[in-house]
């Protein structure tokens, strides 16, 4: 009976801390998030989001809005300031593919014309290849052996750059550090690439996917465009701000080059679509620039 009673002593010891008034609960940890304003941020503007608490990590010139880290009161305080029309979290999109089945045991000879031409009718037209376009594809970037695929003259790198760290902050030497083969699909379904086919690489199941062995060039539904590698997508994802931001560059980039024709290719998305990504996207249209999205 003894031991009963000092044992339940000891629970209401223990209890006794939890029962404590004034004792605050622990915060959330700060966030990312995307401010939206209505017109591009003034250097004031700036400063005052800075005094309300938000580490900005990007601040866009092409349209309203940037990319900030805040806690729950930073974000009230946020809110609150005139200029600001809304604040949302900075959400993750993620890559799209078509899905493709799975080789027969038996692979035979592809057509002569791949299927991603056919279903455009791309034998039908020999007036356009995409000659003079540039073409930007956001997406995972590309991998180090890139030009062992690519025509050299296809891809402008000098115009290449990655915006992967959360919150959009730019590393412009690192679009070339690819996490995922997506980017390059991307860019080779546009302007086409070599394909090796031994057995080491492209063999499918028995035999080959072309028949024989050898180095074949695939063709792109616009092989005389020229493609501009940006790096938007991590291993998790795509996140919002590091897409605007990409958005953002490339509308300065036609900006600085009203003449020049430039697609934006997009082969991702996500559920829903944001103030501030919505101001991208029109901000880019208005500027002249093509935006091509997966749906």
């Amino acid at each position: 009976m003894r031991r009963i009673i000092h044992a339940v002593a000891l629970l209401v010891l223990l209890a006794v801390p939890l029962l404590v008034p004034g004792i605050p609960a622990q915060a959330a940890g700060p966030k990312a998030y995307l401010v939206a304003s209505a017109g591009p941020l003034t250097e004031a503007q700036v400063a005052e989001l800075q005094r309300a608490g938000a580490q900005l990590k990007y601040v866009y010139r092409n349209f309203g809005g940037a990319a900030a880290v805040m806690s729950d009161g930073d974000v009230a305080r946020v809110r609150a300031l005139p200029f600001v029309t809304g604040v949302s979290e900075d959400t993750v999109k993620q890559l799209h593919a078509m899905p493709i089945a799975p080789a027969a045991k038996e692979t035979k000879p592809l057509p002569g014309t791949p299927y991603w031409l056919d279903l455009i009718d791309a034998e039908a037209n020999s007036a356009y290849d995409g000659s003079g376009v540039w073409v930007a594809v956001l997406d995972s970037g590309f991998y180090p052996n890139w030009r062992d695929y690519f025509a050299e003259s296809s891809v402008l790198a000098q115009y290449g750059r990655a915006f992967i760290a959360a919150n959009g902050n730019s590393n412009a030497n690192q679009w070339d550090v690819g996490s995922d083969p997506h980017g390059m699909a991307t860019a080779a379904t546009i302007v086409g690439y070599r394909f090796v086919d031994d057995t080491n690489e492209g063999g499918w199941g028995q035999g080959f996917a072309t028949g024989a062995a050898g180095s074949y060039w695939v063709p792109g539904v616009a092989p005389g465009a020229k493609v501009i590698p940006i790096k938007v997508c991590e291993p998790i994802g795509c996140f919002g701000s590091a897409i605007n931001a990409g958005i953002d560059y490339v509308t300065s980039l036609k900006k600085a080059k009203p003449s020049q024709p430039i697609v934006i290719n997009e082969s991702l998305g996500g559920p829903s679509l944001d103030a501030v990504e919505k101001a991208a996207i029109d901000a880019a249209i208005k500027a002249g620039v093509v935006i091509v999205a997966s749906a």
